[in-house]
């Protein structure tokens, strides 16, 4: 049993963590982020050109239920507000600052304790201004 458990540890030390975003190592004007909302259809994604990006906002989601994730992410863009709810979003505002943000993708909860130094996405709503 124990040559077992070896085996299934080691193949869970090498299979990669599941990750809420992507980021480019160089700084980068004029790029696409794109915004996957649903953690079961990852076909359906929403772009932005970063142009139309005015301002972010990195807060805590006040009026929240126990369950609730404790941070909430707002990126205004010219059209639409993408509002991203999660834990330990401060790392995707220093993309978002650093123009290397890529993607975002909401996850499962079921991983969500899995690395607790890195973002975690549970929610992702995209708003048309004026509504």
């Amino acid at each position: 049993m124990s040559n077992l458990a070896d085996k299934l540890a080691e193949r869970k030390a090498n299979q990669p963590m599941p990750t809420c975003y992507t980021n480019h190592h160089a700084r980068s004007h004029g790029f696409n982020i794109e915004f996957f909302p649903s953690s079961r259809n990852l076909d359906e994604a929403v772009g932005f050109s970063s142009s139309l990006l005015q301002r972010y906002k990195l807060e805590a989601n006040t009026g929240r239920s126990a369950d609730d994730p404790p941070q909430r992410l707002t990126l205004a863009f010219s059209t639409d507000d993408v509002v991203i709810y999660g834990w330990n979003l401060k790392r995707l505002r220093e993309h978002v600052r650093d123009q290397k943000l890529e993607s975002v993708s909401a996850l499962s909860g079921r991983y969500a304790g899995a690395n607790a130094a890195e973002p975690w996405v549970s929610k992702i709503e995209i708003v048309p201004v004026g509504k």
